[in-house]
C-alpha cells in the first residue's frame, strides 16, 4: 500500500477517535452542567423555604399550639366515652356472673349453665376490649399533652410553684439553708 494511502486512512481513523473523543467530553460536561444547575436550583429552593419558615416561624408556633390543644381536647372526650362503654361492659359482665352464680346455687340445667357461661365469656371478652380501647385512649391523650407542653412557648411560663420545683430550679451554687 502506499504511503498516502496508509496516511489518508490513518488521518480518518484519528479524526473519527477525535470526534469521538470531542463528543463523549459533550455529553459529559453537558451531563456536569445539568447536575450543577439542579444542585444550584435546589439550594435555591432551600434558602427560600428557610426564609419563607424563618418568616412564619410565629405563626406556625401559633397554630402547632392551637392543633395540639384541639387534639387534647379530643381525645379527652373520646377517652369520656370510652371509660363510660368500660363501666357498661364491666356492669354486663357482674350482672351475667350473678345470674351464672344464681343459677348454679339452684342447680340449673347444664345446657342452660353452658349457655350463661358462653354469654359470660363475651362480656369478660368485651371488658377486655373495653379495657384495651381506654388505655389507647389515655396513651393517645399522654401523646397530646407532651405535644401541647413540647409546642414553642408563646406566652411568659408559669411560675412555678412546688417547693420540689423551685429546688430544682435553683442554681447549682445556691443551697436552701
Amino acid at each position: 500500500m502506499p504511503f498516502q494511502a496508509t496516511w489518508e486512512i490513518e488521518y480518518i481513523a484519528a479524526e473519527e477517535a477525535y470526534e469521538a473523543d470531542i463528543g463523549k467530553l459533550k455529553d459529559f460536561h453537558e451531563r456536569q452542567c445539568q447536575a450543577d444547575l439542579d444542585t444550584v436550583t435546589k439550594r435555591r429552593d432551600e434558602l427560600e423555604a428557610f426564609k419563607d419558615a424563618e418568616s412564619q416561624a410565629r405563626p406556625a408556633a401559633e397554630r402547632l399550639e392551637e392543633i395540639a390543644r384541639v387534639e387534647l381536647a379530643r381525645w379527652i372526650e373520646h377517652t369520656v366515652r370510652q371509660g363510660q362503654d368500660l363501666r357498661k361492659a364491666r356492669d354486663d359482665f357482674l350482672a351475667v356472673k350473678m345470674e351464672l352464680e344464681e343459677r348454679l346455687a339452684r342447680e340449673a340445667p347444664l345446657k342452660e349453665l353452658n349457655e350463661l357461661r358462653s354469654v359470660l365469656n363475651v362480656a369478660e371478652t368485651t371488658v377486655r376490649q373495653a379495657q384495651k380501647e381506654v388505655q389507647e385512649c389515655l396513651d393517645n391523650m399522654y401523646d397530646a399533652e407532651v405535644r401541647v407542653a413540647s409546642a414553642p412557648p408563646l406566652a411568659a411560663p408559669v411560675p412555678m410553684v412546688s417547693s420540689a420545683h423551685a429546688y430544682l430550679a435553683l442554681p447549682s451554687n445556691l443551697s436552701l439553708a
